[in-house]
């Protein structure tokens, strides 16, 4: 890939040259911060430090960081399942069924044989941080039948009322 000429900074006016080296880090999916691999060259501002990406650079750098970020993910719902699991004593089995997967695809994804989901780590999540809804979850109970009762609504009506003759 052939380097652009350096240019202007758009924020300070400084000079933008290409950049690598150990230290760097880059926002990937879900907030996730990963390493910028040290020989990947980042277009930067010499005197603000903004940091300027086109296409092609970005797709390069999803490339190398796509890998890093799979393994990230599946570490790291490793830790959120022994959290559940340690927190309630539950089964693989039973937070399987509480998630809505088919048996053994928990499994398959804490040895590493598959990927998480987005939706499945999201999920995981949630009932790491709201035990009461995995418990809910797990013991089967219906969502509706889980929110709290509204009060029966009470009409009244403006006057006096009148009595029956």
């Amino acid at each position: 890939m052939a380097k652009s000429k350096a240019f202007s900074c758009g924020t300070c006016g400084g000079r933008v040259t290409f950049k690598k080296g150990p230290g760097r880090t880059y926002e990937y999916r879900r907030g996730v911060r990963l390493p910028v691999p040290s020989t990947f060259e980042i277009p930067t501002c010499n005197d603000c430090g903004e940091r300027y990406f086109s296409s092609e650079r970005s797709e390069a750098l999803d490339a190398l960081l796509k890998p890093v970020f799979a393994e990230w993910q599946t570490a790291h719902c490793n830790e959120v399942v022994e959290r559940i699991q340690a927190r309630h004593g539950t089964t693989l089995r039973e937070l399987e069924r509480a998630c809505g997967v088919t048996p053994t695809y928990l499994s398959h994804i804490l040895s590493g044989r598959k990927a998480p989901s987005d939706m499945l780590v999201f999920l995981l999540e949630a009932y790491a941080l709201t035990p009461a809804e995995f418990v809910r979850r797990k013991d089967g109970v219906p969502w509706a039948d889980a929110l709290p009762k509204q009060p029966a609504k009470t009409t009244a009506r403006a006057g006096r009322m009148r009595s029956a003759r």
